[in-house]
């Protein structure tokens, strides 16, 4: 009976031992998972901040869409060069000034800015002239007149005027 009793006992802690390293591995396996979830759940909170912070963004440039569209007017993302030539040939006619020659300057990029140089004669008189300034100083489109040249007329002529525009975009 001592025999069959150490048997059992030994039988049992087999048994123990086994049930003990499978319990021990499913434990093991549960804190793996537990982990995971964790740097999930730490995942998901950070994307989910994220797209937070996007949404709040994106809220703030619908709110400021006009000012944008204006800034997008005065800087336009290439240099749109006939809308130029179109708006130079509009406000001379507009001051009651004659467009002549035209001739497309330089191209250049500074910080990502780019500056396309634009040079053509206007005939005209000296009110055409102001009225043609004040169109382009009011205009949406970043320019900058750089030069005036004009010569005094002979009388009964009218003043020739050569003038070098910057229109600038990005």
């Amino acid at each position: 009976m001592k025999r069959y009793f150490n048997i059992i006992i030994v039988f049992v802690a087999v048994i123990l031992v086994l049930l003990s390293s499978s319990v021990l591995k499913e434990y093991e396996t549960l804190n793996l998972v537990r982990g995971q979830i964790s740097i999930k759940e730490d995942e998901l909170q950070y994307q989910e901040e994220y797209f937070q912070k996007l949404k709040s963004i994106s809220d703030r440039l619908e709110e400021n869409k006009d000012s944008l569209l204006k800034i997008e007017s005065a800087l336009p993302e290439n240099p749109q060069i006939p809308e130029l030539l179109a708006f130079i040939q509009k406000s001379t006619s507009q001051s009651g000034l004659m467009l002549g020659d035209v001739n497309l300057g330089s191209m250049s990029a500074e910080d990502n800015i780019k500056k396309t140089k634009v040079n053509f004669l206007m005939v005209g008189d000296y009110i055409g002239l102001k009225k043609f300034i004040s169109l382009i100083e009011n205009s949406s489109r970043l320019t900058d007149i750089t030069s005036i040249h004009f010569s005094y007329p002979e009388e009964g002529e009218l003043f020739k005027f050569n003038l070098k525009i910057t229109a600038y975009s990005y």
